[in-house]
């Protein structure tokens, strides 16, 4: 098997209100929630295979731009829908010569991007 990226991590302030963001805004399937310490060890996925997992690591530092760029077949449609559910976009939806681009912010105010191809 090639390696792959498996896990990335964003500080959240509240694990279970970060969850249901992903959960309910995406879809997505919580792939973990087990005791760690003091701690819980929380991680969401877009599928239960959990290939590539987002940590929701408890942590104060939160609200800055997250690095991750969510892929999506249609930037517009998506952001639409995010927005409908009242998710902050931060940045309308345009095309790129490299695809379609917004960005909006989780529940913890982190930033995350989104892109669709330019085919």
């Amino acid at each position: 098997m090639k390696p792959y990226v498996g896990i990335v991590s964003i500080k959240v302030k509240d694990q279970d209100r970060a969850k249901a963001f992903f959960v309910g805004n995406f879809g997505w399937v919580c792939t973990a929630d087990a005791p760690m310490g003091d701690s819980r060890w929380v991680s969401v996925s877009p599928s239960e295979d959990g290939h590539t997992s987002i940590q929701l690591s408890k942590d104060e530092g939160v609200g800055e731009w997250s690095n991750i760029i969510i892929e999506c077949d249609d930037v517009t449609k998506t952001a639409q829908a995010l927005k409908a559910k009242g998710v902050e976009i931060t940045e309308e939806p345009r095309t790129e010569p490299w695809g379609g681009w917004a960005s909006f912010k989780d529940s913890e105010g982190n930033e995350f991007g989104l892109h669709s191809s330019a085919n």
